[in-house]
């Protein structure tokens, strides 16, 4: 067995950690991978594209030893602007024209050559840049290729199972679906018809992973405080339920208003929640209130064929 290399390491990594924060299911999984930001979107794929022509039409000579040494001669010299270039290449225009044959020591081009020459610093220090930036790049398109490469050895080679129990079934279908998507975004023809539209994972309007077919649904925004068992109150704003939150913690804090602010963040282990937070003035100064808003979504609709 190859060693692995850092991509499916990360990826290794992700789907472990998702499984020890109780995501266990496939589907749990895939918001993990899409969350990590692993799943290439198709202009992610398209940019992948763009520098891989690049790096194919593109050759340097520049070592990085080279561009070590090119930068100590270089020192603090700062990037030529864009004005400053634009002035050279009329200098390099009015030497190229200018008539030497009416003078015996052409003064002209001298100073000419003498002004570019007091510039040409700040020119290298922005051709170094831009051949440290290519050198990213490349490494870049390096690091996707193995995320894309490791992406490929996880996509279903056979259509899902239409024998089993009606648990393992529903994994099946969430496993082949979730792939699917993921072939799909990264342009792969997979050697199977793909699950039908009407049971197809897609991603909606919001960025959330979503199923086709399933019953109309109303997003509502739950107000809750981790110490009660049941929640504070549910609405159809998140601003209204944030504004619950904040007053019910502004009221047990026991400093003055002045001296801390509120401040919501995302709930690393539930995209779909927000906690609040209570910020003191000081560095550090800072803990959870307890009190989160959550989205979710209820059906408007009975789906009968849900319940079969």
């Amino acid at each position: 067995m190859n060693a692995p290399t850092r991509a499916v390491s990360a990826l290794a990594d992700v789907i472990l950690r998702a499984q020890e924060n109780g995501r266990r299911t496939p589907m749990g999984i895939a918001f993990a991978i899409d969350a990590a930001r692993m799943v290439m979107s198709p202009e992610t794929a398209a940019d992948l594209d763009r520098l891989r022509r690049l790096e194919a039409t593109a050759s340097s000579d520049l070592t990085r030893e080279l561009r070590v040494a090119l930068t100590e001669c270089l020192g603090d010299a700062k990037p030529a602007t864009g004005a400053l270039l634009v002035q050279l290449g009329g200098s390099v225009r009015n030497r190229l024209a200018h008539d030497r044959s009416t003078q015996r020591e052409d003064w002209y081009c001298m100073n000419l050559a003498a002004f570019m020459g007091e510039r040409m610093g700040p020119v290298l220090r922005r051709l170094l840049d831009a051949e440290i930036e290519c050198a990213r790049l490349r490494g870049r398109v390096a690091e996707l290729e193995q995320v894309e490469a490791a992406l490929r050895a996880l996509l279903p080679t056979e259509p899902c199972p239409q024998e089993g129990t009606p648990v393992e079934l529903a994994q099946e279908r969430a496993w082949h679906a979730v792939w699917e998507l993921v072939a799909e975004h990264l342009g792969v023809t997979l050697p199977y018809s793909p699950t039908t539209e009407a049971g197809k994972v897609t991603r909606g309007d919001a960025g959330g992973i979503t199923q086709a077919n399933a019953a109309p649904t109303v997003e509502v925004f739950r107000a809750e405080y981790e110490h009660e068992i049941t929640p504070m109150e549910s609405y159809t704003t998140r601003a209204v339920a944030r504004e619950h939150c904040e007053t019910e913690a502004r009221e047990v804090e026991p400093r003055p208003c002045e001296v801390f602010e509120l401040e919501w963040r995302p709930d690393p282990d539930d995209e779909r929640t927000e906690e609040l937070w209570v910020v003191g003035t000081t560095p550090g100064d800072e803990e959870r209130t307890g009190y989160s808003v959550t989205a979710v979504a209820i059906a408007t609709e009975y789906d009968r064929e849900a319940d079969r």
